[in-house]
């Protein structure tokens, strides 16, 4: 359910940045935006998938890493701490596109060397047998088969 409405809400957020991207960046940067994050990083103590699909939406809509650096900075602590061995399929692979985006908008040098480390980290995670049927995996870039879906009405 929260992983549909974080859906909607990236596809509410990239419809603002097409009409008017000042607008869709003053609705990212909301604070009601902040509390929905800090609920959903501290819901049980544990990094989920939602959490890190909001963040990265943020962090993306925002334009930089520069508005969400504590949070960013928060994950890359928990993980650091508790490594990612933790997490499930899926925060594993959503943690992998938050890295990846974060490093694409220019973070800062000391958070971008920590964000590496962490995406190395992940690249000698044994990849799980669930993951292997969702997942197709091309040397660096991994693309999740449930992200995309074929519609045969148009055929």
């Amino acid at each position: 359910m929260v992983s549909a409405a974080l859906n909607c809400l990236g596809s509410l957020m990239g419809f603002l940045r097409r009409r008017s991207p000042e607008t869709a960046q003053h609705m990212v940067c909301q604070p009601w935006m902040r509390f929905l994050l800090f609920s959903l990083l501290s819901c049980d103590q544990r990094l989920r998938p939602a959490a890190l699909q909001l963040l990265t939406q943020l962090v993306c809509f925002s334009g930089g890493v520069s508005h969400w650096r504590t949070e960013v900075e928060s994950v890359c602590e928990e993980i650091e701490k508790q490594g990612a061995t933790n997490l499930t399929d899926d925060g594993t692979h959503t943690l992998r596109l938050m890295l990846t985006q974060c490093c694409a908008l220019s973070p800062p040098d000391d958070l971008r060397m920590r964000m590496e480390a962490i995406q190395e980290s992940l690249r000698h995670l044994p990849p799980s047998e669930s993951s292997s049927r969702h997942m197709l995996r091309v040397g660096r870039v991994s693309v999740c088969l449930s992200d995309f879906t074929i519609s045969t009405q148009d055929l």
